[in-house]
């Protein structure tokens, strides 16, 4: 989920990141930059 925002002033749009996964009936686990970095790693290998 990204705010696809290029200044501390377009953070606030993750809440539309979320709302459009949320339509998509996407759950956190279905969502890669909700999970720790050392999960990912592990995905990637």
């Amino acid at each position: 989920v990204s705010s696809d925002g290029h200044s501390t002033g377009a953070l606030g749009y993750v809440d539309l990141g979320i709302a459009q996964a949320r339509l998509a009936w996407l759950s956190k686990e279905q969502i890669l930059n909700t999970r720790p970095w050392t999960e990912i790693e592990q995905l990637l290998k």
